[in-house]
C-alpha cells in the first residue's frame, strides 16, 4: 500500500524530471540572453541533487536509525517512556497541590472557629497557630508551588507533542523537504534544506534528552524519593515558624523538567542550522561541467 511518503517522492521524480528539462530547454533557447542561460546549468544540477536525495531516501532513514540505536545506544520506545512517566508525575503532585489548597480553608477555618470560642489562653494560642498555618497554605507559598508545577507540566506536554510530532512524521517530513528542494529555480531549497536537517537531527538526538532529564533529577533529589509534597510540608512548617522559605523555588524539578529541555532543544536546532547549509549548499558544489551542450 503506498504512503503519503511515497506520493511525495514520486512527486519529487516529476519535478525533477521537469527541472532537468526546463535547464535544457534554456540551453537550447535561441535566445541571447545571458540571464536566461545562466539557469540552465543551474537547473540541470539542481535536477540531477534532487534525484541523488530521491535515491538515498531509504539509506538515511536507515543511517538515522544505526547512529540512533548502534551508535548512540538510544531508543525511542525508552524516551516516551521516560517522558511519559515524568508527565505523569508532575500531573499528580499539581492535582494534590491543588486538592490541598481546596479543601484546607473549610478545614482549618472550621477548627480555629471552635478553638476561638473557648476562653482558655491554650485555645487561643492554638487558634493563632493555626491562623498562621492557615495564611501559609492559602497564600502565596502554595499559590507559587501550584504555579511552577503548572510550567513544568506545560514544559512536558510540550516535549511530548514535539515528540509525537518528529517519530511518527518522521519519513513524511523527510520526503517533503526532499520534494521542496526539488521544486524548479531553487523556490524551496533552503525550506527544504532546513526541514531535512531539523527533522534527521532531531530524530536521532532528541531521545538523548530524557537521559540529561533524570540524570539532573536524581543528582538533585530524586535519588531520595522527595518530591513536590515534601517541599510543600516544609514550606508550610518554615513558613509557620516565620523563617525564610528556602523551599520555596523547586530548583531541582525546574531545572530538570524546564530549563535542561529548552537548552537540549535549543543546541539541537544549532546543530540543524549547521546541518541545513551543507544541505543547501552541496547543490552548488555538485560535480558538473558548466556546459553540457
Amino acid at each position: 500500500m503506498m504512503t503519503q511518503s511515497d506520493t511525495l517522492l514520486i512527486y519529487v521524480m516529476y519535478l525533477s524530471s521537469l527541472t532537468y528539462f526546463l535547464g535544457v530547454l534554456f540551453y537550447a533557447l535561441p535566445i541571447p540572453v545571458e540571464g536566461v542561460k545562466r539557469w540552465a546549468p543551474t537547473l540541470i544540477k539542481d535536477s540531477i541533487y534532487s534525484l541523488v536525495w530521491l535515491s538515498i531516501y531509504n539509506d538515511v532513514i536507515n543511517l538515522a536509525n544505526y547512529i540512533l540505536h548502534k551508535i548512540l545506544n538510544l531508543s525511542w520506545t525508552g524516551y516516551f517512556g521516560s517522558i511519559y512517566l515524568m508527565s505523569t508525575g508532575v500531573t499528580a503532585q499539581f492535582v494534590a497541590l491543588e486538592i490541598i489548597k481546596s479543601i484546607t480553608m473549610p478545614v482549618t477555618s472550621i477548627m480555629s472557629f471552635f478553638l476561638k470560642s473557648s476562653s482558655t489562653t491554650t485555645a487561643t494560642t492554638t487558634s493563632n497557630g493555626i491562623s498562621s498555618l492557615v495564611s501559609s497554605l492559602t497564600g502565596n507559598s502554595l499559590n507559587i508551588l501550584i504555579h511552577q508545577t503548572q510550567t513544568i507540566m506545560m514544559s512536558l506536554y510540550f516535549i511530548i507533542i514535539l515528540s509525537d510530532v518528529i517519530y511518527y512524521g518522521m519519513p513524511w517530513l523527510l520526503s517533503l523537504g526532499v520534494l521542496l528542494m526539488s521544486l524548479p529555480f531553487r523556490i524551496g531549497r533552503s525550506v527544504g534544506a532546513t526541514l531535512i536537517s531539523t527533522v534527521l537531527v532531531f530524530y536521532i538526538g532528541l531521545p538523548g534528552m530524557a537521559s540529561l532529564m533524570n540524570f539532573i533529577y536524581l543528582q538533585g533529589f530524586g535519588a531520595f524519593g522527595i518530591s513536590i509534597l515534601i517541599f510543600t510540608l516544609a514550606s508550610i512548617v518554615f513558613s509557620s515558624a516565620g523563617l525564610t522559605n528556602i523551599l520555596l523555588v523547586l530548583p531541582i524539578e525546574y531545572v530538570s523538567f524546564v530549563v535542561a529541555p529548552m537548552a537540549y532543544i535549543t543546541t539541537l536546532i544549532i546543530i540543524s542550522l549547521g546541518l541545513d547549509r551543507v544541505i543547501a549548499e552541496s547543490a552548488n558544489q555538485f560535480p558538473l561541467p558548466k556546459k553540457l551542450i
